[in-house]
């Protein structure tokens, strides 16, 4: 099966949705040249192989709405309109 990531999924987000446990996520990552740890770019192709809990494939693929887990990637919400002078 193929998986395409949406913004913030990580490897696990895709081993939970294709393979239907996390534990996959290192057999997924290794199969697809990936690195656990690295963020995956939306819309690349990431093959799943193994499915070690259908229930939970079939339960993703009925929900509209998948994980997410990854750290948002912007720096931060202030920037260097706000002043250090509180009044």
């Amino acid at each position: 099966m193929k998986l395409t990531p949406t913004d913030r999924q990580n490897i696990f987000d895709i081993a939970a949705i294709g393979a239907g446990t996390a534990e996959a996520a290192y057999e997924i990552a290794y199969a697809n040249g990936k690195s656990v740890s690295a963020a995956l770019v939306p819309g690349t192709e990431i093959t799943v192989s193994v499915v070690l809990n259908k229930r939970t494939v079939d339960f993703y693929k009925l929900r509209t709405n998948k994980p997410a887990t990854s750290e948002p990637t912007v720096d931060g919400i202030f920037d260097e309109t706000f002043s250090e002078t509180f009044e």
